[in-house]
Order: structure tokens, then sequence, then C-alpha cells
């Protein structure tokens, strides 16, 4: 049983989270939906994009009326007017992580004959489950990570367990789901998983990957960018950290393709604005 604890510790905490999830939200209920508060407006860009054509985000109304309590107790209002334009205060990496789920739940609403808004049910619930993934992905990386430095498997799984479920990752994984803390949580523990195996094994799917990795969390939350003076930390010493990079710079095919992933990640917003301006 010990062994199985262990070697599953990742897969019972989805499954624990499965059940609080379905236990405690409601997201038939217009106040308690999954998209809620900054989530609109992250969520904003995928139904402004794929179902209404519309970046000035007048669709807003629409589903606050249709969706949301008709007092406004929930309404998150996240356009900005910009020189007579509007502008989502949002940042668009979370947007980035949602597609996948939000293009299942598409697909789902229009088998099953809901109403294909963006914010029906089936969008609803998948935003969730998709909040839940990132988490089990995050602790996928972290327990990778920390067997870099312990043999003990029984300590590694214990300490990712009270991380998952003693702070405060167990509000934003149920109860404000759509915000940004869990996608950060899986991003940064995947960057600092991808800087480890790119320091030991100098692969260019490692840089390419730490890149990437790096890059949305940055679109997710800029703030994040701070994250990376944790290299430091990882590299051992200053003078491990100066050698690690002479040989990233000398493998011309790396840096090729880290400067192509981070170009096209680091565009998104930009285009984005862009396009809103």
């Amino acid at each position: 049983m010990a062994k199985f604890t262990v070697k599953y510790t990742c897969e019972i905490i989805l499954f624990i989270y499965l059940i609080l999830f379905f236990w405690v939200k409601e997201p038939y209920e217009e106040w308690d939906r999954v998209i809620e508060t900054d989530g609109k407006a992250y969520y904003g860009y995928l139904t402004a994009i794929f179902i209404y054509q519309d970046l000035d985000f007048n669709f807003v109304e629409y589903y606050e009326d249709k969706y949301y309590p008709s007092d406004r107790s929930v309404f998150k209002e996240f356009r900005v007017p910009y020189k007579g334009d509007v502008v989502n205060r949002g940042f668009s990496g979370l947007a980035v992580l949602f597609l996948p789920f939000f293009l299942i739940a598409h697909l789902l609403t229009l088998l099953f004959g809901f109403e294909p808004d963006g914010y029906s049910i089936i969008y609803q619930y998948t935003m969730g489950l998709a909040t839940l993934f990132y988490l089990w992905l995050g602790c996928k990386f972290l327990i990778a990570l920390l067997k870099k430095f312990s043999q003990n498997d029984v300590l590694v799984s214990f300490v990712v367990f009270t991380i998952a479920v003693g702070t405060n990752i167990i509000y934003y994984a149920i109860v404000e789901s759509t915000m940004a803390h869990i996608y950060s949580f899986a991003v940064i523990t995947g960057f600092f998983y991808f800087t480890l195996k790119a320091i030991e094994e100098k692969k260019v799917k490692w840089y390419a990957l730490l890149s990437a990795s790096y890059c949305l969390a940055i679109i997710i939350r800029p703030t994040n960018a701070t994250f990376l003076l944790m290299i430091l930390f990882l590299a051992g010493s200053f003078k491990n950290l100066k050698t690690e990079f002479l040989i990233f710079v000398q493998n011309r095919k790396a840096v090729i393709f880290s400067i192509v992933t981070i170009v096209t990640i680091l565009s998104i917003p930009v285009i984005l604005w862009y396009l809103q301006t």
C-alpha cells in the first residue's frame, strides 16, 4: 500500500481534488460558475477570437445577463478604454493553456446540443477540470524535481502531498480555479525541472522547453519573471551558472530553437494588443 501511495501520489492528489470539485463546486448555479473573477478576462480572449470574432468584447453583457447573477455581484469588468478602442486588461497566457480544453468543451457542446456560446455548462465544468489537470501536471513536475535532490521517495511524496493539500492551492484549484495561481505553479515547476534536465543532458529539447515554460509564465503574469533568479540555486554557484551558459551559447541549434520559442510565445500578447487597438 505504501509503495502504491508513493508511486501514484499525483494521481491520488488528482482524485482527491476531483471529489472536492464535484462535491463543493456548483457550476450550474449562476453565483458559483467556474469562469469567474479574473478568469473572465483570461478566458475572454478565446471566446472573442473563436466564437464572437469581437476583440472589443461587446459580448460581455450577453454572458453576464444570461449566466451570472442579475445583481452583478460577480460581474468582472476587464475592458479598458484606450484611444477609442477597448483593451482586455488581462494577460493572455492562461488563454494559451485553456485552449485545448476550450476546444474540447466547444466540440462536446456542439455534440450534445448545448448553447455553443463559450459560457454554457460544459464550458464551465471543462475549465474546472482543466485547472485540476494543470495541478496534477505541476505535482508531476515537482516530484520529478525533488527526486533530483533526494533519494527518499516517501519524503518526496509527503512534501508534494503536503503542498498540494495544505496550502492555498486548495482554494485556487476549487473556488477560483480560473485565476493564474495553479497555472503558474505548473509552468514554474516545469521550468525548474526542464532547467535541471538541460544542465544534466545539454539536449536541445530541454532548452526549448525551459524557454517555453519561462515565457508562458511571463505572459500568464509578468511578475513571474523574477523566478529566473532561482536558476543560481539549481546551478549551484555563479561559476557553474557561467559554465552552463557558455555551453548553451556554443550549441547553435539550442540557441536557435530557444530564440524561436521565446519570440513566438512573447509575441502572443503583443499581437493581441495590436489587434485590439
